[in-house]
């Protein structure tokens, strides 16, 4: 009986939705000791490692992030224009994660309003932020976040443009509550949140694909 129930429960377990396909992805842990570079240099670096992923065959996407789902994860202040205050969850946050264009794409987490990052998202002048099914039900409860202001890092802070909501994904755990969660492009990122991790959908076998990734990447960069 014992036996029975626990079954039961692990398939349970195993048809709680994550918001991101964990099967068909390869997490890449990158580190950048040893090399020389400017910390300016970093988000080159990494967008130089993320377009050599792309480019190589039986690879679908491919996308940096600083944070690691059930690994890692940032939390930064945020102001909106004329709110006094923001409601958040008892895990607290508001968590935010910068990633590269393709991100949502690559770990299969569904865009449900507006759009994911582009290209032309990267240059200063330019902020956008993407936030999850969450953060727009409590920031916004009857009005579309689209198109909205949020001020990342504090009141001084330049407005950054809502421009897609996302389905929510686990931050630590499979069973957890909700979070408050929105992503930036890496270039936008806080200096302390360095660049950890490249995430890569294959469009066939994973495992097929591990020793040529990581020849690929070394060859990249070199001494990484």
């Amino acid at each position: 009986v014992g036996t029975g129930l626990f079954v039961r429960s692990l398939r349970q377990i195993e048809a709680v939705p994550l918001g991101m396909d964990v099967h068909r992805v390869l997490l890449t842990t990158l580190s950048l000791s040893g090399i020389s570079y400017k910390p300016t240099e970093v988000a080159t670096i990494y967008r130089r490692l993320e377009e050599t992923a792309r480019s190589m065959p039986g690879v679908r996407a491919a996308a940096v992030a600083t944070t690691v789902p059930f690994a890692s994860a940032w939390s930064e202040a945020v102001s909106v224009p004329g709110r006094d205050s923001l409601p958040l969850t008892r895990s607290g946050g508001p968590y935010f994660n910068a990633v590269g264009d393709d991100f949502f794409a690559t770990v299969g987490t569904r865009v449900l309003r507006g759009r994911g990052f582009a290209s032309s998202d990267r240059g200063p002048a330019q902020r956008v932020v993407v936030v999850n099914e969450t953060l727009a039900r409590l920031w916004w409860p009857t009005e579309s976040p689209l198109g909205k202001c949020m001020k990342i890092g504090g009141d001084t802070m330049p407005c950054a443009e809502v421009i897609g909501v996302v389905e929510n994904t686990r931050r630590f755990q499979v069973l957890e509550d909700e979070s408050v969660q929105f992503f930036i492009p890496i270039e936008h990122r806080p200096n302390y949140a360095q660049p950890s991790a490249l995430f890569v959908r294959p469009a066939g076998d994973p495992a097929q694909l591990i020793g040529p990734l990581r020849r690929r990447l070394q060859s990249a960069v070199p001494n990484l």
